[in-house]
């Protein structure tokens, strides 16, 4: 049974937010430097859902906002690229906003993205390890000077870590300028890390479905691969 919690908590990080590096002031909401999602099971498949997320909510409202039956949380992260949301998903019968927090004016939560299908990487002492196939129209954003962290699978592909679980918006993102800062951090077997500094912009199009790599471990992190034209 903790597996299978943990493993339904994992689900979680797999639909995810355009990203955009922004200035806040605490305890205004996190913006788009955070993602701060609710998720619902569509129950096409065990590992389908729809993310909605909250750009106008802060960390505490999260925090005490507690998930509507059939609904849950995901946990909240840091946004390492900048990035922008290139059109929203329509899908018939769904509503692309929804209202949890009444102290909040409007529908704050939207309907950012769908996640198709997973793949089961590993379960065991270091985490749950999900490989994912995610509909969003997203552009992520590497600016160039950036280091930026990847993982390459057995097969030479590339994914790039793009979200990374934190605890308050006091969270210091130079610690991701640290050369091996992800280097102790759980992988699946087979999988090398590394970390460079990028001489020119690097964009991530999903151009309608994205694949990433979802750890959840102490912390979790997502990871975006890189197509062939990037």
């Amino acid at each position: 049974m903790g597996v299978m919690n943990k493993l339904l908590t994992t689900i979680t990080l797999l639909c995810f937010s355009v990203a955009a590096n922004a200035q806040l002031t605490p305890p205004q909401s996190t913006g788009e430097a955070f993602t701060l999602k609710l998720l619902k099971r569509t129950g096409e498949n065990f590992f389908s859902s729809l993310a909605y997320e909250c750009n106008d909510c802060s960390f505490e409202q999260f925090e005490n906002l507690r998930a509507p039956r059939g609904w849950s949380k995901s946990p909240m992260q840091i946004i390492l690229p900048t990035g922008e949301l290139e059109s929203q998903l329509p899908f018939e019968g769904v509503p692309s906003t929804m209202d949890f927090l009444h102290e909040i004016p409007g529908d704050e939560f939207k309907l950012i993205a769908k996640n198709l299908e997973s793949e089961i990487i590993k379960i065991g002492l270091s985490g749950i390890m999900l490989k994912s196939k995610v509909m969003r129209n997203t552009v992520l954003r590497y600016l160039a000077g950036t280091r930026i962290h990847e993982l390459t699978d057995t097969e030479g592909n590339s994914y790039v870590l793009f979200a990374y679980e934190v605890e308050s918006v006091d969270f210091d993102r130079s610690y991701f300028e640290n050369a091996d800062a992800m280097s102790h951090y759980p992988h699946p077997r087979g999988w090398t890390y590394s970390s460079r500094i990028i001489n020119e912009d690097l964009e991530l199009i999903s151009e309608g479905v994205v694949t990433v790599l979802a750890i959840r471990s102490k912390t979790s992190s997502v990871w975006e691969k890189r197509s062939n034209k990037e």
